[in-house]
């Protein structure tokens, strides 16, 4: 048996979110759900996680949505509402995209 996946449908595709990772990946989510587990559902291994509650700062990520660039820890950090942009992406701090 080899591995198994776990989907997810969301019923309204205008609510969808386009994620871009580093590596070049690019995963879906909805508004709200966690930064950190689209990351490891897309394979994206660049984070290093402790606390895993948001108050360590080891998570921590650069969240570029259109023009804004902001500082989130991926652990406690959610999908912005970012529909109206064509993408949202992240990488680590200090380091390009």
């Amino acid at each position: 048996v080899g591995p198994t996946a776990e989907l997810t449908f969301c019923r309204d595709l205008s609510r969808v979110v386009a994620v871009r990772f580093p590596i070049g990946t690019v995963a879906f989510g909805t508004p709200g759900d966690s930064l950190g587990e689209l990351a490891l559902t897309a394979g994206y291994e660049g984070i290093r996680y402790n606390c895993r509650t948001g108050t360590c700062g080891t998570c921590e990520v650069v969240l570029r949505t259109g023009d804004k660039v902001r500082t989130v820890r991926a652990c406690s950090g959610r999908i912005p509402d970012a529909r109206r942009q064509s993408l949202t992406s992240f990488s680590q701090p200090g380091k390009p995209q």
